[in-house]
């Protein structure tokens, strides 16, 4: 599950918005260095797309694991991309383990959210050939 996080709305969750997990947080960035590009690089994006953190949650309910990835916004709300050649915001997360590769996808298109997930396999290594004597 992938949740956007914002100041005062979280997309894809109900209630409160979560909390990252003690050590859990992996990338801190800080605010207002977000620009845009296509027709007016170099200024500045809208809160929406100032992402500010990343950070992974694991809990258990009903017994099942569940894990989370939640990126943190400056300010979640609904504004379109600025850019003329987009016509959608996406926020993507990959997480890459030396066996599985993980993407969670979070969506908004004419003001609504929607969210993808997608798992593949990592090829396993092959295997070297013992050199002859």
């Amino acid at each position: 599950m992938l949740a956007i996080v914002g100041a005062t709305a979280t997309a894809g969750a109900e209630g409160a918005a979560p909390a990252p997990c003690e050590g859990a947080t992996v990338i801190n960035d800080p605010a207002g260095d977000a620009v845009q590009t296509g027709a007016a690089p170099g200024a500045a994006a809208p809160g929406n797309v100032d992402v500010r953190s990343v950070f992974l949650n694991a809990e258990t309910i009903d017994g099942k694991p569940r894990y989370t990835a939640n990126i943190v916004v400056a300010n979640l709300d609904k504004t379109a991309s600025p850019s003329p050649l987009h016509d959608s915001t996406q926020w993507e997360v990959e997480i890459n383990t030396t066996t599985d590769k993980f993407r969670l996808i979070a969506n908004l298109k004419g003001g609504v959210f929607t969210y993808k997930k997608r798992f593949a396999k990592c090829p396993k290594p092959k295997k070297k050939k013992a050199a002859r004597r």
